[in-house]
């Protein structure tokens, strides 16, 4: 189970998202106990929004670029222990910054996909490919994984328009992956 990670000390989370409205309210993508881990989700101005709480208590609520509703983008958020980064159809969105802690404190709090772990901030639409790592992948990486080609990562990524991926893949610092199906 991915509820009980080790520390981590670096993260990127990637997902195909078309939502059917945006605007009206937070939308979460994924979430991991938003108050003592991290987050991803569209807001209210429909931009993605990133979210990380690491060991020094720091919580960075970053607005990354915009999505449009039935719409399939390819939204991706990392952090390297320093500094965070979003990515929209691979390319940077938003600010990016920094983000003062050493890692994202293990807890066995619930991953929840599609809403938030208090269940009030549900996504309308459909999420696809929802992968998380523990390290920042590069921006080439990033956008190989967008093109749908095969890395040193050994992971693939898919086009939108190849739709239907259901998979969740949690990968890990040596690139081996824990193999966790399920659909979304």
């Amino acid at each position: 189970s991915f509820a009980n990670y080790p520390n981590m000390y670096g993260i990127t989370i990637s997902a195909w998202v078309n939502p059917a409205t945006t605007g009206e309210r937070y939308q979460r993508i994924v979430d991991k106990g938003y108050t003592t881990n991290y987050q991803l989700a569209i807001d209210t101005t429909d931009a993605i929004s990133f979210a990380v709480v690491t060991d020094l208590g720091s919580i960075n609520d970053a607005s990354c670029g915009t999505v449009t509703p039935d719409i399939w983008s390819h939204v991706v958020a990392t952090w390297n222990g320093t500094h965070y980064e979003c990515y929209i159809n691979s390319v940077p969105s938003g600010l990016g910054g920094t983000l003062a802690g050493n890692y994202i404190p293990s807890h066995s709090l619930p991953l929840t996909i599609g809403d938030r772990t208090l269940g009030d901030a549900s996504f309308n639409g459909q999420i696809d490919a929802l992968q998380i790592w523990d390290r920042a992948l590069t921006t080439n990486e990033i956008s190989n994984l967008y093109n749908g080609t095969t890395n040193n990562s050994n992971y693939i990524g898919k086009y939108a328009s190849d739709g239907d991926f259901k998979s969740l893949v949690f990968y890990n610092e040596t690139s081996t992956y824990w193999n966790t199906t399920m659909s979304v």
